[in-house]
């Protein structure tokens, strides 16, 4: 196990922990957004899915790759999921009315 499957796991689980202690209020990829009035419960709720998944994503490849011997490249990849996990929530929550 080399330094960056334990940082692509540790980063998982530090971000697992912010988005379950910060839950009531954007993560730092959405402080620029507008929360539409009445509907924050339902946006933070979508935001606190999808960043217990990205947490999730990132604490399995690490362990994926740790255990398989797999190149370091996948970890490398996996901020990409990460920004699109992001951009797909700015998407749907426009799509619902959430934000503005």
């Amino acid at each position: 196990m080399n330094w960056l499957e334990i940082f692509a796991i540790a980063f998982g689980i530090f971000y697992l922990i912010y988005s379950i202690k910060f839950r009531n209020r954007p993560t730092v990829y959405f402080r620029d957004t507008k929360i539409v009035k009445g509907k924050e419960a339902k946006y933070l709720k979508i935001q606190l899915y999808l960043s217990i998944l990205i947490a999730l994503i990132f604490i399995a490849v690490g362990i994926t790759v740790a255990k398989n011997d797999l190149d370091g490249i996948y970890i490398i990849l996996t901020p990409l999921i990460l920004h699109f996990i992001n951009f797909m929530i700015k998407i749907i929550s426009r799509i619902k009315g959430y934000v503005e």
